[in-house]
C-alpha cells in the first residue's frame, strides 16, 4: 500500500485511518476532517453506511485556509482546528490540541463537533456554554458537487475520498 500523509497534519504525524480522495490524491484523518472549522459533511451518504461522507472542494479549501494559520503548540502552519469560542484565536492542527490539553466535545448524532484550548475548558461557566446548544458551527450537511466526496471504498466513485487503514 502506497503511504499517504493527512493533509491537515503537520509531515511527521502518523496515525492509521485515513480518507482518500484518489483523483485528487488528498488525504486526511477523520478527526482532522470533523473538528476543522471550515467543513462540512455531505447529507447523501448511505444511512446503512457508518463511514463519513466529505466534500472534496470544501477539503481543498480548508488545506487552503490552513496554509494561512499557525498551530498554537508546534507552530507549523495548516492549523485547521480552532477553540470554539469566538473571542480565542488559538488554531491547532487536531493531534497538536490534543497534545496541549485542549478538549474536543462531539455530538456525532447531532453533527456537532467543537474544541476548547485547554484555557477556556478549564472555566466550568465556559465549557458548559460550550455544550450542544443544537447550533452547529460551521457543521452543517451539504450535498456533495457533482458526485465529489469522501465516501468509503465500497461506494468509491470518481473524484471521491475513500477510507483507509495502514497496514501494520
Amino acid at each position: 500500500m502506497e503511504k499517504r500523509t493527512c493533509a491537515l497534519c503537520p509531515k511527521d504525524v502518523e496515525y492509521n485511518v485515513l480518507y482518500f480522495a484518489q483523483s485528487e490524491n488528498i488525504a486526511a484523518h477523520e478527526n482532522c476532517l470533523l473538528y476543522s472549522s471550515g467543513l462540512v459533511e455531505c447529507e447523501d451518504q448511505d444511512p446503512l453506511n457508518p463511514d463519513r461522507s466529505f466534500d472534496v472542494e470544501s477539503v481543498k479549501k480548508e488545506i487552503q485556509r490552513g496554509r494561512k494559520l499557525k498551530c498554537k503548540f508546534c507552530h507549523k502552519r495548516g492549523a485547521t482546528v480552532g477553540c470554539d469560542l469566538k473571542n480565542c484565536n488559538k488554531n491547532y492542527h487536531f493531534f497538536c490540541a490534543k497534545k496541549d490539553d485542549a478538549v474536543p466535545q462531539s455530538d456525532g448524532v447531532r453533527g456537532i463537533y467543537k474544541l476548547l484550548c485547554q484555557q477556556h475548558a478549564q472555566f466550568p461557566i465556559i465549557a458548559q456554554s460550550a455544550k450542544f446548544s443544537g447550533v452547529k458551527r460551521k457543521r452543517g450537511r451539504k450535498k456533495p458537487l457533482s458526485g465529489n466526496h469522501v465516501q468509503p471504498p465500497e461506494t468509491m466513485k470518481c473524484n471521491t475520498f475513500i477510507r483507509q487503514v495502514k497496514e501494520e
